[in-house]
C-alpha cells in the first residue's frame, strides 16, 4: 500500500536525525522510538492524524512482523516518543537488529527515518528474584523470603516525584486467594527480603492438599501498567517451622508406606503441637484430579517409623481408586498433611510436606519362611525397570541383612535367602533392596507366612509306617504259612484214606 501511495506522496527529507533510536522492552513486549528532531519547518505540514509503521530488519526475518500504529495527536514539534504495543508473537525472542525503518505518513506526505541504533531493554521482570524463594504459611499470614537479582532496581522503586517507573502493588496468590503487601518500608536493594502478607487462610490450607503460590507485582512504567509473577519454589507449612526435613512414600502391597525425618532438636516443640486427634492425609494429583487418603494416628511420629495408609481401610468410594494408584505407581504431584486437632475440633497444628516417591520395580511382595532356615520371596514386577546383574539385600527389623547376587529379568519372580541363624527369619517384616547399575530399588515385605517341619512327628510317622509295613508283611507271611500248613494237612489225610 505504501508503494502505491508514494506515487502521490511528497517525501519530506531531513525531518529527524539518523541518531534517533529504537528500544525493545522485553518485560512489556513493546517498542519505543525516540525521535531526535532536526527542527525542519518544512516538516510541520504533517497533520495530527498519521499512520506509523516500524520495520525491523533482523536475522529472524519475517518472524518479526511490522509494527503498526495510528496516531491522532501527532505533532512534529512536540512528539518525542512513539510506542508500539504487543509487537512480537509468543515464542519470538529478539536479540539482534541490523537496521530499523520508521515511516510516518498520510495520503499527501511521508517521513522516512532509517535508524541503526537499537537498544534491547533486558531487565526482564520475570528475573527480578532468584528461584530459591520460600513461603511459610501460617493461619493468618504468609511470610515470603526472596533474594533479588538486582537487575530490576529501576522498576522496583516506590512512587515518588519525578520517578517514571515504580511499584503500585505487591500481592501473594495462594491457590487464587490474594493478599496485599503493605509497601511501606519495601526496599528491593536489600540482599534478602522478608515479605509478610496478612491473610486468613486456615480454611483453605486445611481443605486443600496442594498449595501453589506466586508473588504478583504490579508496576507502572512510563504510564503503562505491567504485571509480572514470581513463582515460589517451595511452600512450607509447618506449625513448628522446619521440623520435618524429609519424607518418603512407597507404593506397594495395596498400601502407601510413609517415613519421616525431622530435626531432633525441635522434637519437644513438635510434641507440644500434638492435639487430641491427629490425621495423616496423603494427597495424589493425577491428570488434574486430586485423590486423598487418610490414616487416624494418635501418637507422636518417631524417627524411622513407617506409617501405613491401607487401601482396604479407606471409604468405600475410594478403595478402588486407591488400589489402582498403588498398582499404577503414577502421579503428577504428591503431598502429605499431618493435621492435629484439639478435643473441641479446633486446629492445633498442621504440617504440609512433599514426600519423595521411593523407586521400585515391584507392586507387591510376599514371603514364606521355611523352618526358620530360609525365606522365599514372591515378587510381582511393575515392568518399569531395566534388566541386568543385580545385588539383592534383605534386611529385617533388627537391621540384620543378607546378600544375594542374581540376574534381574522378566522371569525372576522368586528369590530365596538362607541363613544358619534362625533369629534372622523370626521377624514379620523385611525390606528388600536391589542394586542395579547405579540405581537402587526397594519394596517392603510384610506378608510373611511360616511353614514349620516337626521332625519328631516325621520320625514317628516314618517309624509307625515302617512298623505297619512290617506287621503287614509278617501277617501276610503268617497267612501264607497257615495256608500251606492247611494244604499239607489235607494231603496227609487224603493219603491215609487211600491206604485203607
Amino acid at each position: 500500500m505504501i508503494i502505491v501511495l508514494q506515487f502521490f506522496q511528497t517525501l519530506l527529507d531531513d525531518c529527524y536525525s539518523d541518531l534517533s533510536l529504537v528500544q525493545y522492552f522485553t518485560n512489556s513486549n513493546q517498542y519505543a522510538v525516540t525521535l531526535i528532531s532536526l527542527n525542519n519547518p518544512l516538516c510541520d505540514v504533517m497533520p495530527p492524524g498519521v499512520q506509523v509503521n516500524l520495520t525491523i530488519n533482523s536475522p529472524l526475518g519475517s518472524t518479526v512482523p511490522m509494527a503498526v500504529q495510528t496516531l491522532d495527536d501527532f505533532s512534529y514539534e512536540n512528539t518525542k516518543t512513539i510506542r508500539f504495543l504487543a509487537v512480537l508473537p509468543t515464542g519470538v525472542t529478539l536479540t539482534q537488529v541490523h537496521i530499523s525503518q520508521l515511516d510516518i505518513y498520510t495520503y499527501g506526505h511521508i517521513i522516512t527515518i532509517k535508524m541503526r541504533d537499537f537498544l534491547l531493554q533486558r531487565s526482564n521482570l520475570q528475573l527480578c528474584y532468584q528461584r530459591d524463594s520460600r513461603a511459610q504459611v501460617s493461619r493468618d499470614s504468609i511470610t515470603v523470603t526472596v533474594n533479588p537479582t538486582g537487575i530490576c532496581a529501576n522498576q522496583m522503586t516506590l512512587e515518588a516525584p519525578g520517578v517514571d517507573n515504580f511499584l503500585t502493588k505487591i500481592q501473594f496468590n495462594l491457590n487464587g486467594f490474594l493478599g496485599d503487601l503493605d509497601l511501606a518500608g519495601f526496599d528491593y536493594n536489600v540482599s534478602q527480603q522478608t515479605l509478610t502478607f496478612n491473610m486468613n487462610v486456615q480454611q483453605l490450607i486445611v481443605s486443600t492438599p496442594f498449595l501453589y503460590g506466586e508473588l504478583v507485582f504490579v508496576s507502572s512504567q512510563s504510564g503503562d501498567s505491567i504485571n509480572f509473577q514470581q513463582n515460589i519454589g517451595k511452600i512450607n507449612l509447618q506449625t513448628t517451622v522446619d521440623f520435618f526435613t524429609n519424607a518418603t512414600v512407597g507404593f506397594w502391597n495395596n498400601k502407601f508406606y510413609l517415613n519421616f525425618e525431622y530435626n531432633k532438636t525441635l522434637y519437644p516443640q513438635y510434641l507440644s503441637t500434638i492435639g487430641y486427634l491427629t490425621t495423616v492425609k496423603l494427597g495424589i494429583l493425577l491428570n488434574n484430579t486430586v485423590h486423598q487418603f487418610s490414616l487416624i494416628y494418635d501418637q507422636a511420629i518417631t524417627q524411622g517409623q513407617t506409617l501405613e495408609i491401607r487401601c482396604d481401610q479407606q471409604n468405600l468410594e475410594t478403595i478402588s481408586i486407591c488400589s489402582q494408584l498403588v498398582r499404577g505407581q503414577k502421579f503428577d504431584d504428591i503431598n502429605v498433611d499431618v493435621l492435629s486437632e484439639d478435643a473441641d475440633g479446633s486446629l492445633k497444628s498442621l504440617y504440609k510436606i512433599t514426600p519423595q516417591a521411593i523407586s521400585t520395580c515391584w507392586t507387591k511382595a510376599a514371603g514364606t519362611v521355611h523352618n526358620t532356615r530360609w525365606l522365599r520371596l514372591t515378587l510381582f514386577q511393575n515392568g518399569k525397570c531395566d534388566f541386568g546383574d543385580a545385588v539383592f539385600l534383605i534386611k529385617n527389623n533388627a537391621n540384620e541383612q543378607l546378600l544375594l547376587e542374581a540376574e534381574f529379568n522378566s522371569g525372576l519372580v522368586r528369590i530365596e535367602f538362607s541363613s544358619t541363624h534362625p533369629s534372622f527369619f523370626a521377624h514379620d517384616e523385611y525390606i528388600l533392596t536391589m542394586e542395579l547399575g547405579w540405581n537402587s530399588y526397594q519394596i517392603v515385605v510384610d506378608d510373611v507366612r511360616r511353614i514349620r517341619f516337626d521332625y519328631t512327628l516325621i520320625i514317628a510317622c516314618s517309624f509307625g509306617a515302617g512298623f505297619l509295613a512290617l506287621s503287614c508283611y509278617i501277617s501276610i507271611i503268617g497267612i501264607v504259612i497257615s495256608i500251606q500248613v492247611i494244604k499239607n494237612q489235607k494231603k496227609r489225610k487224603q493219603g491215609r484214606t487211600q491206604n485203607h
